[in-house]
């Protein structure tokens, strides 16, 4: 696994996967409790929580990018959306081409995870391949 760079908490992308990966989940989690309210007290605990030295700077990054539809926040919230919705099974998620691509490598990979000491199904390698590309080479770039 790659390190994260040290200013990841000023990346457009970095940020956005985590709040996009974050609200698929706590939708999940929480269900109707998940109100407007709700899910800004959570995400400011989260923030708060990954980042606190970074946080105020942070947020109010976010507010900016999303008042001004910067694209890689744009990019980086879809992609961690769709990661969690992968994750937890979503059908519309499994639909895409991207996870059929994702299916494909795990399956054409199958001998080399095999190896590793930690055992997974074939949505387990799937997931470690998109979060590859969409998480790590991307912040891998910044």
């Amino acid at each position: 696994m790659k390190a994260l760079p040290a200013t990841v908490w000023g990346q457009p992308y970095f940020v956005g996967f985590v709040l996009g990966y974050m609200e698929v989940v706590v939708l999940d989690v929480a269900g109707d409790k998940a109100t407007p309210e709700f899910m800004a007290d959570v995400k400011t605990d989260v923030l708060f929580a990954l980042a606190s030295h970074d946080a105020p700077s942070t947020a109010r990054l976010v507010a900016l990018w999303h008042e001004q539809r910067e694209p890689q926040y744009a990019e980086g919230r879809a992609n961690g959306a769709f990661i969690a919705s992968f994750l937890r099974g979503s059908r519309e998620a499994d639909a895409t081409g991207l996870a059929a691509a994702a299916f494909t490598a795990a399956r054409e990979r199958a001998p080399v995870f095999d190896r590793l000491l930690a055992k997974t199904n074939e949505r387990g390698r799937a997931a470690m391949i998109l979060t590859d590309a969409l998480f790590f080479d991307k912040i891998s770039e910044l």
